[in-house]
């Protein structure tokens, strides 16, 4: 699993969470071209991504991984999904602050989509 957040503390609070219960994490990016890096590096299933990146959407890094077929969860305190392209919108997306149990079960149903 990737972790595609800009506040590294969230990012390492998701990763924390996550390795808790059973996850394994390649890694953590907080740039767009970081995220690019990763997700062309590492082998992975799911990545949960903030729709925001500082001030720079994570569009680009959203449309790559739907391109090599990997799963994408959506944890942003945005709530207007308008700003990402059409085709993205309707992916699985929860609100900060994240509800553990429903990011767990996220992935869960995401994993089990690659399967």
């Amino acid at each position: 699993m990737a972790i595609v957040e800009d506040s590294f503390l969230v990012a390492r609070g998701l990763a924390t969470l996550l390795e808790r219960h059973g996850c394994e994490i390649v890694g953590l990016a907080g740039t767009p071209e970081a995220a690019l890096e990763l997700i062309d590096a590492a082998e992975f299933d799911v990545a949960v991504l903030d729709i925001m990146l500082g001030n720079r959407s994570c569009a680009d890094v959203a449309l790559r991984l739907r391109e090599q077929g990997r799963e994408i969860i959506f944890v942003s305190g945005y709530g207007d999904l308008g700003m990402l392209p059409s085709e993205l919108r309707s992916l699985p997306r929860l609100s900060k602050p994240v509800e553990p149990a429903l990011l767990v079960q996220a992935i869960r149903e995401a994993v089990a989509t690659t399967g």
